[in-house]
Order: structure tokens, then C-alpha cells, then sequence
């Protein structure tokens, strides 16, 4: 299961294009669209996963500044998500991607 976390907000209100994007590109696995403006709990949300599982998260370096903190503010490090990580820039702004290329 690949878990897609995208934003709406993100790169002008077209986080939901993105999604869609993604899901093609993931077309021969199942996916899981979560929208990250609607995350109660983000520990309990990290945590279902398993090893096999894929999370993607989707947005701009504002989306992934918020997860990041989420993550450590919920688990104290990454170290807790058992399932891979990925990252995939999609926001007006991705001097994090930028940065790591």
C-alpha cells in the first residue's frame, strides 16, 4: 500500500492535480490518498503503516516543514515509521528538493 499525503493548498491550490499525478505514476500499486490539512492524529496516522507500505508525502517546503515537525513533535525521530519515506515536490516553493538534487 503506498500512502499519499498531499496538501490542496500547495503550489496554488493544485495539491489535488498532484495527487492524481502521483496515483498514475504509482499506477500498479494501491493507493491511499490522506489530505494533510485533515489529520487529527499524526502519530496514530504514522504509525498503521507497515514496513512494506510506502508514505509519500506531496507539497512544497511548507507541507514539508509542517510533517517534519509533526514527526518529531509525535515520535521525537523519525525512527518510529516503520514504512519507507518518500518525498514528492510539488509546491511553488521546493528549495528543499532544491537542496538534497
Amino acid at each position: 500500500m503506498v500512502y499519499v499525503f498531499y496538501n490542496p493548498l500547495s503550489n496554488n491550490k493544485q495539491g489535488e492535480k498532484v495527487f492524481s499525478k502521483v496515483k498514475s505514476l504509482l499506477s500498479n500499486e494501491e493507493c491511499s490518498a490522506i489530505n494533510v490539512l485533515e489529520i487529527n492524529d499524526i502519530k496514530t496516522c504514522l504509525t498503521k503503516p507497515c514496513e512494506s507500505d510506502k508514505l509519500v508525502i506531496c507539497g512544497g517546503d511548507g507541507t514539508l516543514h509542517h510533517f517534519v515537525n509533526d514527526i518529531y513533535n509525535a515520535f521525537g525521530s523519525p525512527d518510529s515509521i516503520k514504512a519507507e519515506l518518500l518525498y514528492y515536490p510539488s509546491g511553488s516553493g521546493n528549495d528543499f528538493m532544491h537542496d538534497v538534487a
